[in-house]
This record gives C-alpha cells, sequence and structure tokens, in this order.
C-alpha cells in the first residue's frame, strides 16, 4: 500500500512539475506595430518646393511637433532656429533653406493688399519683396516679406498649439513658409473676418504614400515608379494642384504600388506602366500656311483621347530658341515674323492623367514662307 501511495505521488509531482513547466513557457509574442507621424518641410510661396520631403517619422508616447521635427532635422542636417518667449517656443528660422530665388505664384501676387491693426501690407510680388540678406541662407520670420514667417499645420489645419501640440500615429505635420497675412497664403482665414484668401487642397494622403513607399526595394527596381514618382512630386510641389488632381495622381501611385506588393506581378513592368500611364498617338502638322499680319497658321491632326497639343516653332531648321504653345486646340498662330522668312513648325500631342502629362512623339517638321 505505501509503495502504491508513494508511486501515485510520484505521478502527480511529475504531473505538477510538468504543467508548471507547460504554464512558464511564453506564448506566441503580440507583433508591435510601431505608432508613426508623417512630417514635411514645405517653401512652395516661394516657388522653391520642399525643403523636407515627405518623411515617416517613428513616435513614441509624449511625442510632440517639436521632437518630430527635431528628429528629422538631426537624421537631415538641417539647422533650425528657435525662439522662445513668455508664450512659448517657436521656429523662428532654418539655416542654408533659402535657395535665393524667388518666383511667388501667382495666385497670390493677385491676393490684394492686406490690413492688420492699422496696417496695409501688399501682396507679394517677384519684383516687390525685399532681397534675402541674411546669412548661411538663413530664411526666416520676416524674410522677403514682414508678414513672412514659419507655420505649422496638423492634419491640414493650423496648429493651435504650434510645436507643442501633441503628435497621434498617423498624423501628417506640415511645416510651411508664409509671406503673406501670416498664414493666409496657406489657406487659413484671416483672423479678423474669418475669410479665406485661397482653398488648397489637401495633400495628406499623398504625403503618406510617397513617405511609406519612397525608400521600397521595388521602387529602386521599377522605370515605371520612379517616372511616376517624379510626377508625383511635381503635383505635390504644385501651389496651387486642385483637389482632383492629388486625388487622382495618390490613387495611380497606389494602385501601382498595389501590383508591385504583388510578389506574383513584381518585375511585370509593362503592366504598371500600362495601369498609370496612357499611350499617346503620334500627330503631325495637319496644314501650315502664310496668314495676314506676317503670320503663320499652323493645324495639328487631330488625336482621339489627347488632352492638347504642344507646338513649337522657329524661323531656322534646328528650331533653336523655338517659341513652345501649349493648347487644348488643335491650331495656333505664330507671331509677327519678317517677310521672307521660313517658319518652321513641329507639333506632339500630350494626355493630361492624375496631375500629370504623358506627351506623343514629336512630328516631322512643315514650313512657310513669310509673303504678307
Amino acid at each position: 500500500m505505501k509503495k502504491i501511495t508513494n508511486r501515485i505521488l510520484s505521478v502527480l509531482l511529475a504531473m505538477i512539475l510538468t504543467v508548471s513547466v507547460i504554464s512558464v513557457v511564453p506564448t506566441k509574442a503580440e507583433t508591435k506595430v510601431a505608432k508613426a507621424a508623417y512630417l514635411t518641410i514645405e517653401k512652395f510661396t516661394l516657388g522653391q518646393g520642399f525643403l523636407v520631403y515627405p518623411t515617416k517619422v517613428e513616435i513614441t508616447e509624449g511625442d510632440t511637433i517639436k521632437t518630430v521635427l527635431d528628429k528629422v532635422a538631426k537624421e537631415e542636417k538641417i539647422d533650425l532656429v528657435y525662439t522662445t518667449t513668455e508664450y512659448g517656443t517657436y521656429l523662428s528660422g532654418i539655416k542654408n533653406a533659402d535657395s535665393g530665388k524667388v518666383n511667388i505664384p501667382s495666385e497670390i501676387s493677385a491676393m490684394g493688399e492686406f490690413e492688420s491693426y492699422g496696417t496695409k501690407y501688399p501682396a507679394p510680388t517677384n519684383t516687390n519683396v525685399r532681397p534675402n540678406t541674411n546669412e548661411n541662407g538663413l530664411l526666416s520670420e520676416m524674410t522677403y516679406t514682414d508678414m513672412a514667417g514659419w507655420m505649422v499645420y496638423l492634419n491640414n489645419e493650423s496648429s493651435m498649439e504650434g510645436l507643442a501640440a501633441k503628435v497621434k500615429d498617423g498624423d501628417v505635420i506640415r511645416i510651411q513658409f508664409s509671406i503673406y497675412g501670416w498664414g493666409l497664403d496657406l489657406g487659413s482665414a484671416d483672423w479678423t473676418t474669418g475669410e479665406k484668401k485661397i482653398n488648397l487642397a489637401n495633400k495628406d494622403n499623398l504625403y503618406k504614400k510617397i513617405a511609406d513607399f519612397k525608400n521600397a526595394e521595388y521602387m529602386k527596381r521599377s522605370k515605371s515608379l520612379m517616372q511616376l514618382s517624379n510626377n508625383v512630386v511635381n503635383v505635390a510641389e504644385k501651389y496651387n494642384a486642385s483637389q482632383q488632381e492629388i486625388d487622382g495622381i495618390t490613387e495611380a501611385f497606389a494602385l501601382l504600388i498595389s501590383i508591385y506588393e504583388d510578389g506574383k506581378n513584381a518585375q511585370k513592368e509593362d503592366d504598371a506602366q500600362k495601369a498609370v500611364t496612357p499611350t499617346v498617338a503620334k500627330t503631325s502638322v495637319k496644314t501650315i500656311r502664310n496668314v495676314k499680319g506676317c503670320k503663320a497658321k499652323a493645324t495639328a491632326k487631330a488625336v482621339k483621347g489627347a488632352s492638347g497639343y504642344e507646338f513649337k516653332y522657329a524661323t531656322n531648321k534646328k528650331l533653336k530658341n523655338a517659341v513652345v504653345i501649349t493648347t487644348k486646340k488643335t491650331t495656333i498662330k505664330t507671331a509677327k515674323v519678317a517677310k521672307k522668312k521660313t517658319v518652321y513648325v513641329k507639333v506632339r500631342a500630350y494626355v493630361a492623367k492624375n496631375g500629370a502629362y504623358y506627351f506623343g512623339k514629336w512630328s516631322a517638321k512643315k514650313s512657310v514662307k513669310i509673303k504678307k
């Protein structure tokens, strides 16, 4: 009986040890997805494009716009200048951020005079802004105009808390340079009237796509993706891009990426190309003739599905220093040309799709001598 009891105890002990061992074996750990925000630094109001392209930044609990900006600045080797007042810390400048070339969008120049607290400020133009004399290419508050400065936007809205705003997973931060109305040129409302001078497209989704996939391995392999990514950036940097343009290029980019994410199609360059890039047929100069006023009138052969035509003309066979006219019509007239000169013209069709322009091949040249 004693032997039986000991045997039972041994079995029970073995079972207890087994259960104990099983209980301490860790379960399969859940994969944690890192939280991230997206950040850009933009100089579109100066016609200088991105300083920092859309970038994905891993964030942790408690991160603010400032801490995210500091992470990107360190990675990109950008020298930020902060100013602290009784109201908090703000970004007052960025060194080596100004190229020195200003090409202010016409929409900003057309905004008219802005009045604030009895002071009237003219709309900035390429000819009335003061030159940047700051050292080290510093782009800062009051550079070019008295209303200039860096503005902080969070999820397509001006950040009321500025750099101190807490950042959540998926947030899009846009650090943008303003030269008119302290943000009126960025689509913000006038704080005195509540009115906007301009409505700009929401680019947040496009920025996320660019940031998520710009470093992907298939981006480096794919000519189609590289070509499209250039078009994407061109549209993204366009100050007055419509929402339709932004949404269109975002959809095209997502479509092409999805093809490459599917392993079965990863090498199918042609399929990816056709998914987003239209084929544009070659056109020709149908007629060219001399018309009154010492001008030439040229007509292109219509191409089905074309959005428009690009004409190029000059008074030399090689078309050096040629005049280029882009139009939705099939016919153009040249400027006045001296009598007895010969005008040479060629043309190509284009298709506008997803915010980008796709051109067909140039036609053969045709010419006409100016007699009247």
